[in-house]
């Protein structure tokens, strides 16, 4: 998204699971694991804000190493260098969207 243009993206569905991850299995194994992270739900007096803090910070350090490890492995060293050059899509449809490469070749025997 960065590389489209993007200036930020979205990160809120996955901080929601990475702050839940863990604690969830509460709820289980007769109530939906949300039962816990809901403001209302049944289990939400179980569910410990630090713990979930923490996971959400590990989510965002690793989320920064992939894209630092990706960066390294296409020659770059700045989120500034990528650009939709580098991009391309295995999706024919989102290829044609975006206008990026469409990467996918059948197999031939």
């Amino acid at each position: 998204m960065l590389a489209l243009g993007a200036d930020a993206i979205y990160l809120g569905t996955a901080i929601l699971f990475a702050t839940a991850h863990g604690q969830t299995n509460q709820a289980l194994p007769f109530e939906p694991p949300t039962q816990v992270v809901w403001y209302s739900g049944k289990y939400r007096d179980q569910f410990d804000s630090n713990t979930g803090a923490e996971a959400a910070e590990n989510f965002l350090h690793a989320s920064v190493e992939e894209m630092k490890m990706a960066l390294r492995a296409m020659g770059k060293c700045s989120l500034k260098e990528l650009t939709k050059k580098d991009l391309v899509s295995y999706d024919e449809h989102i290829s044609k969207w975006v206008k990026v490469p469409y990467s996918f070749q059948p197999y031939k025997r």
